[in-house]
């Protein structure tokens, strides 16, 4: 199986055929391709060392109704977790333009990774490939104020055709909303004393509605984020799964 090493090495020497086959001598080839490979080099051996390096591991199964990418190991900090989404979106992309037809919905938690540099360029570009390939993007973000103006996901936000805002607590994030999504000057306040469970609709170009988010008591159990907080493990956590629980649904507040 190839590597990013064997690309590295193919670029620093490439072959007599490789050279015929592209009309160029070897070292033309060589100085063609030197930026690059010492780019990749660098990659495999600093910033992604031991991450795309060798071969997939065995027990990684990309072929499944459901694919899980957990980065929570990779350090926020530097560029590895912005290039290994940006990996991620790639082969999304190319696996539905691979003309399976398979209807699909792509979920970035915590999508605030997506704000800047190359991830927010392949992102958006990718958005719009969605109605053509059966992709469906759903991305949660916090604090849209600090996103910089010039990134391409101010576009991204602006674009999305289903937004669930939900409470803010800082004024300048709920003034953000308002303008992001040409709210009323009344939703700036509601925004900051939104009860929580509760946020506001838009759909498209249609007027905001406050709506309840209803959650089954699996859900509630499923998505309790404050164990950790409140010294819980997760050895401690009981979860009942015998009885069938109700899907989440959304419902229009009075």
């Amino acid at each position: 199986m190839a590597v990013i090493g064997d690309v590295v090495r193919a670029l620093l020497n490439p072959s007599a055929a490789s050279a015929e086959r592209a009309s160029a001598t070897p070292e033309q080839l060589k100085e063609f391709g030197r930026e690059a490979a010492y780019e990749l080099e660098r990659l495999i051996e600093d910033d992604l060392a031991g991450l795309i390096d060798a071969p997939t591991s065995p027990n990684v199964t990309l072929n499944k109704l459901l694919t899980v990418f957990d980065v929570s190991a990779l350090p926020e900090d530097g560029p590895a977790l912005p290039i290994v989404m940006t990996i991620i979106n790639t082969w999304l992309t190319n696996q539905l333009m691979s003309g399976k037809g398979q209807q699909t919905v792509f979920i970035i938690e915590e999508a605030w990774h997506i704000v800047s540099g190359s991830v927010a360029e392949v992102t958006r570009r990718n958005l719009k490939l969605q109605r053509g390939v059966g992709l469906m993007n759903v991305m949660a973000i916090h604090h849209i104020s600090d996103i910089p103006p010039d990134s391409p996901a101010i576009a991204i936000v602006k674009e999305a055709g289903t937004v669930f805002i939900y409470g803010q607590d800082r004024p300048n994030d709920a003034q953000a909303c308002a303008s992001m999504f040409n709210l009323p000057d009344t939703a700036v306040e509601a925004l900051l004393d939104m009860p929580q469970g509760s946020c506001l609709l838009k759909i498209g170009n249609k007027a905001a509605l406050m709506v309840n988010h209803v959650r089954s008591d699996i859900e509630v159990e499923l998505t309790n984020t404050d164990d950790a907080m409140l010294g819980i493990g997760a050895d401690d956590a009981e979860l009942d799964f015998e009885e069938p629980a109700a899907a989440g649904e959304f419902t229009v507040a009075p």
